[in-house]
């Protein structure tokens, strides 16, 4: 545990930018952060603000997290994960992927997400079955790397990111702080026009 916090601690200070800050801050202070035992869980964007741009246009929302659950939570985790696939799919008619597998380390697990739209992914998060769960008792840990996905070899479309409507809640206007889709300048460069 010592080795992770130090690590954590020293990557933090190597690669800590505004937005990690946002998301470090506002899991703290809401109930997807960790609680388990009184801190957060490191969350690891997998961006860099060096290479990647902001862009507008066709605002398609795809991540990958990869999550380590805390020992002997794992299936109130997993009744968890079958509790928000199942109202994440009858209740949200932009999302296109929620999916949840397990990884081959012991605790380990995936959820790869697709929203029509990055406001969609963030009325996801905000959502009552979203709020509901005690994410930060479980989670040790979660490194969220945003996708985009490859023309041709793929049934969803490219990932970018959107501003919020004028009349967003501010658990919205949080989330999205914590949640930026930072595109990676390399991306566009490949993507089929």
């Amino acid at each position: 545990a010592n080795k992770l916090a130090t690590r954590q601690r020293n990557t933090e200070r190597q690669h800590e930018r505004p937005h990690d800050k946002a998301a470090h801050q506002f899991l703290r202070g809401s109930k997807i952060g960790g609680t388990h035992p009184n801190t957060a869980p490191p969350i690891t964007p997998r961006f860099s603000v060096d290479s990647g741009t902001r862009t507008q246009g066709n605002p398609m929302a795809t991540f990958l997290a990869k999550i380590k659950i805390f020992e002997g939570k794992e299936a109130e985790f997993e009744e968890t994960a079958r509790m928000m696939w199942e109202a994440t799919h009858a209740h949200e008619a932009n999302c296109r992927r929620y999916e949840y597998w397990r990884g081959a380390e012991p605790r380990s697990y995936y959820c790869l997400e697709s929203f029509s739209n990055y406001q969609s992914f963030i009325g996801h998060q905000a959502s009552p079955h979203h709020e509901a769960p005690d994410f930060g008792s479980m989670l040790e840990s979660i490194d969220i790397e945003w996708l985009d996905p490859i023309q041709g070899a793929s049934g969803l479309v490219p990932t970018e990111s959107q501003a919020l409507p004028d009349d967003a809640s501010d658990l919205m206007k949080q989330h999205a702080e914590g949640f930026p889709v930072v595109m990676q300048a390399w991306w566009k460069a490949l993507r089929i026009t």
